[in-house]
């Protein structure tokens, strides 16, 4: 009974917006926290624009930010922002943004661009790929019935308690399907180096209760990535990983491919880049599991990287731990030219602490080094 309400109670956590996140009225679904145009975010920072455009969505950028009735929204160009400017009306997506699916039954869930479809012009999102999966079945029926509903809605405030039953019970069951898929498909050398990652944080003062299963989750996850990204080819990654075979690679490369694994692999938790106000600063990736936040530091850096090499960015990295839990996460881009094979992915990642100038508390960083300029093995001497 326990496990059941705890899987609930994770699903709702990314139904809706808190009630102290929620705008008047909650007619726009939007993330939390305020970007510095002083506007929520809507559409998780995707380009409405390009959206519409290829049916793709595009991460926008902070400086490309356009405000309407009090939302903002990102864009991957400036051409892209004035034509919004131009005709709002036309790129933003339907039911203020929440899943059609949802709203087709009355309640307001938040809209993952990840499950989408652009339809005669206008875009459509959705909880997850099994609510989607359930709007395929009936599209023109599902759209009719929000259309319907969202005019009884539109101004109604953000329910999390009054979900419908049926409707709670698919929800619950893809959430369940997808934690179990993820423990079949992590592999066991990842599990073995979370679990290693785990022991070494067992004295951690934070580290306890709801705050260490949140981290956990957050670890394994980035472990999985480095570990795929070191075995995934060009035709697996697409362009999305071409950045790990150049040499001209940036911070941001590494900043958009973690962040779309993550929110690929944790559909119910909030990953939003360059979020402002962070101990005076920007923070690369802002992970909200809705009770706690945990701040992901990014750098890239010409040359080997080592446990001495990170501790030139480590006093930027617990910087951002100032006002949550005292645990944090390092990640390095590598840019290095090897005659060999990269570095096995135990030598990749591992556990820092830091103690500031003028403190007594401990801060913890989980320290990873994505290598890049990777080649294949038949290059390799």
């Amino acid at each position: 009974m326990f496990k059941k309400r705890a899987i609930t109670s994770v699903l709702l956590t990314g139904l809706a917006l808190s009630s102290t996140a929620a705008m008047a009225a909650d007619e726009y679904n939007v993330s939390r926290g305020i970007t510095a145009a002083g506007a929520p975010l809507g559409l998780h920072g995707v380009d409405p624009v390009e959206f519409i455009a290829t049916a793709n969505p595009v991460e926008g950028s902070a400086a490309y930010t356009a405000v309407h009735d009090s939302v903002a929204y990102y864009f991957s160009t400036e051409d892209n922002m004035k034509t919004f400017e131009a005709d709002p009306s036309a790129y933003l997506p339907q039911n203020g943004g929440y899943c059609t699916f949802g709203v087709s039954v009355g309640k307001k869930f938040d809209g993952d661009p990840e499950y989408h479809a652009v339809i005669d012009g206008a875009l459509y999102v959705f909880l997850n790929r099994a609510i989607f999966d359930e709007f395929n079945k009936d599209r023109s029926g599902t759209i009719s019935k929000a259309e319907d509903q969202w005019t009884n809605i539109r101004s109604t405030a953000v329910e999390v308690s009054q979900v419908p039953e049926e409707m709670a019970r698919r929800l619950e069951s893809a959430l369940a399907d997808k934690v179990n898929g993820e423990r079949r498909k992590i592999r066991r050398d990842v599990q073995r180096i979370y679990h290693g990652l785990a022991d070494g944080l067992a004295n951690a003062t934070d580290y306890r209760g709801d705050i260490s299963l949140a981290f956990d989750q957050l670890v394994q996850q980035v472990v999985a990535f480095c570990e795929d990204r070191q075995n995934a080819d060009l035709a697996q990654l697409g362009a999305r990983g071409a950045y790990l075979r150049r040499a001209d690679a940036v911070e941001n490369d590494l900043q958009r491919d973690l962040r779309e694994w993550l929110r690929g692999n944790m559909p119910a938790i909030n990953v939003l880049p360059e979020v402002p106000g962070i101990a005076t600063g920007r923070s690369d990736l802002y992970v909200d599991f809705g009770d706690v936040q945990f701040i992901i530091e990014l750098k890239r850096h010409h040359g080997v990287v080592d446990d001495v090499v990170a501790r030139d960015y480590r006093a930027q990295a617990v910087a951002y731990q100032a006002t949550g839990p005292k645990l944090g996460m390092l990640g390095i881009l590598e840019l290095v030219e090897r005659p060999g094979p990269p570095p096995s992915l135990v030598e990749c990642v591992w556990i820092d602490s830091y103690v500031p100038e003028g403190s007594d508390l401990v801060r913890h960083l989980v320290v990873f080094r994505v290598p890049g300029m990777l080649k294949t093995p038949s290059k390799m001497k």
